[in-house]
């Protein structure tokens, strides 16, 4: 039976209905909440969640545009990405003088919901840590949720956690990244190895359900050794016993199976920094010599560049003068130049035609200062009328990399881009 709202116990309202709210929702409503509304998003798919979750836990299902907001708590169960908007668009309606606000993000700190406070409310991150997969639905019980905000929000979430009879503690707002890339580690990343095992159980015969079976027991005692005695006396087999020989066919077999190679060198070279074991230096420069072997040959090669001219003679003081690139040697067959270290070799050929995409790019720290003083020495930079670009010719793109292009006197398409 449901058990009923018990007196003294705030009202809450929860923004989303994915994984996370389909997990709260009903235990909270279990521990005695009532659950007033589920707003979500106008899409129809958004708004169907809402509405079998809402009815689910005798809630009103409503969109961001017509949200009520009467509840004494709000949850939003956003994604990360959407916390700071769904904050800012939440605080222009509504009084929030006096409500508390929650968000779930492991790595983003109380801050996000700025907008909130300064419309009166009491913030606080709540963040459980637990996984929370579509089509699970994971107990909330000794699940311990990291707080951080002002007193009050603090002080409600952590009523919160006992309600849901979890763990909670305080944990500092410099901490969080490190606290998420934590539950990284204990979750998607632990999945990741998985997959990577699969992929060898799949190289030695076996599909990915045999590999689960085979794997599931010992994975299973892995994680109760580790629960209960710590990771060192957990951590076992041939690394922990420096048996040389055995670690030198595995890198050797997993040079077969994409990427596999390279996840067991470095998880080892990581086991190495905390878990016991013997010939650690001997495992460490098998492991770089096995590190050379899996990974390209050229992996740790110096790249040349080439670039085709027609026109030596015109070709030099583009790249030296203008380009400001040291001039090395004319060995007859190319214009040699030092690119920061890079050999570029500008070719001499007898006829072809300029390439209209980019041939070769320099990344740049000001692109706006390096753009423009290309200018004054008579660079001139392309503008596309597919795409929008400054008056410096610089195009933004949608992930934020600045990109201008420009030509050589052979017609060849060149570029600076800023990545940072």
């Amino acid at each position: 039976m449901t058990a009923a709202r018990k007196p003294g116990r705030p009202s809450i309202t929860l923004i989303g209905a994915g994984n996370l709210a389909s997990v709260l929702g009903p235990a909270l409503k279990s521990s005695g909440y009532r659950i007033d509304a589920i707003v979500s998003r106008p899409l129809r798919k958004s708004r169907q969640r809402a509405a079998v979750l809402a009815k689910k836990i005798g809630a009103k299902a409503q969109t961001l545009s017509n949200a009520q907001l009467q509840s004494d708590i709000v949850w939003l169960c956003n994604t990360d990405d959407a916390l700071s908007a769904t904050a800012t668009r939440l605080a222009q309606h509504s009084d929030w003088r006096g409500k508390i606000v929650f968000h779930s993000s492991g790595a983003l700190t109380s801050d996000v919901l700025a907008p909130l406070q300064r419309a009166g409310a009491h913030a606080a991150s709540a963040h459980p840590m637990m996984t929370f997969a579509r089509g699970t639905v994971p107990k909330l019980k000794d699940v311990t949720f990291a707080v951080e905000g002002d007193r009050k929000a603090v002080s409600a979430a952590r009523e919160v956690a006992r309600a849901l009879q979890a763990n909670s503690f305080v944990i500092q707002k410099k901490a969080k990244v490190l606290y998420h890339a934590l539950g990284s580690f204990s979750s998607p990343l632990l999945v990741a190895a998985l997959a990577t095992a699969e992929r060898v159980g799949l190289a030695a015969g076996l599909t990915a359900s045999q590999s689960r079976k085979v794997t599931g027991p010992i994975l299973q005692q892995t994680l109760n050794n580790y629960l209960a005695r710590g990771a060192a006396e957990a951590y076992g087999g041939p690394m922990k016993r420096g048996d040389i020989s055995t670690v030198r066919r595995h890198i050797e077999e997993l040079r077969k199976v994409p990427g596999a190679g390279e996840v067991y060198a470095d998880l080892i070279k990581s086991a190495l920094i905390d878990l016991p074991a013997k010939n650690k230096r001997q495992l460490l420069q098998l492991l770089e010599r096995g590190n050379k072997g899996m990974s390209s040959m050229l992996n740790d090669q110096k790249v040349i560049g080439f670039i085709p001219t027609k026109d030596p003679a015109k070709a030099r003081p583009f790249f030296e003068d203008v380009l400001g690139l040291r001039f090395v040697t004319d060995d007859k067959f190319a214009l040699v130049f030092d690119a920061h270290g890079t050999m570029l070799r500008v070719v001499t050929v007898k006829d072809f035609t300029p390439f209209q995409f980019t041939l070769l790019g320099w990344e740049v720290s000001d692109i706006e200062k390096v753009v423009a003083g290309l200018q004054k020495k008579g660079v001139k930079f392309e503008r596309f009328s597919f795409m929008e670009q400054d008056k410096l010719g610089i195009w933004t793109a949608p992930g934020g990399v600045k990109v201008a292009w420009f030509k050589d006197p052979d017609g060849n398409m060149l570029s600076v881009s800023q990545h940072d």
